[in-house]
């Protein structure tokens, strides 16, 4: 039987962040078995609000995140819930390969942009 790992973390917007791995997952995955703590710069936690399984791939939801903040994802097993393939397949939980670290996605703010769009140009922008 193999390992499964992460292969890819893509933050898709400012409230999804996409996880894929080598394998199928066992779709009872919850929101127990997630969590995305800030790693430094003084920004808060990210509040996990959903975690759907689709195949290999995993989309969490959370609160917004601030942009270019510095997350760390970890998935990890619980009693409840151990983190597995749908094939059983053993997810490594040594504090490396269960652990990601990202940046907060900078959305466009067609607000803002025309705010500082309409400043006078003695303004550094």
């Amino acid at each position: 039987m193999t390992n499964i790992r992460i292969t890819k973390l893509l933050v898709r917007s400012s409230i999804q962040v996409d996880i894929y791995f080598t394998s199928n997952l066992d779709t009872r995955i919850g929101l127990g078995n997630v969590t995305i703590t800030a790693a430094g710069g003084g920004i808060a936690d990210l509040d996990v609000i959903s975690v759907v399984v689709s195949g290999n791939v995993m989309s969490v939801g959370v609160r917004p995140m601030i942009p270019m903040g510095y997350y760390e994802f970890v998935l990890a097993s619980t009693l409840e819930q151990q983190v597995r393939g749908a094939k059983g397949e053993t997810f490594i939980e040594d504090g490396f390969t269960n652990h990601v670290f990202f940046m907060g996605v900078q959305e466009d703010n067609d607000i803002r942009d025309a705010i500082l769009d309409g400043l006078p140009k003695i303004y550094n922008t």
